[in-house]
């Protein structure tokens, strides 16, 4: 090989490395958006399991109302 084909597999090694950084970075970024949004999702989940109580507690019967005469 070549000092010349030594050098371009140099260079398409490193255009391979930065291409791989730059992915790398955006996959950070949308992983800690996900983690962002997979808290908040918990906290939702949290809130309306607190609802599941009322929802399972029987409901009082209605009295029927007696009509006022005046």
């Amino acid at each position: 090989m070549t000092i010349t084909e030594m050098d371009g597999r140099i260079e398409e090694l490193e255009r391979q490395r930065n291409e791989a950084l730059t992915r790398c970075a955006k996959l950070s970024g949308m992983n800690a958006l996900l983690r962002q949004t997979l808290g908040e999702a918990r906290g939702e989940i949290q809130r309306l399991n607190g609802f599941i109580p009322q929802a399972k507690a029987p409901v009082p019967e209605e009295q029927p109302s007696t009509p006022t005469i005046n």
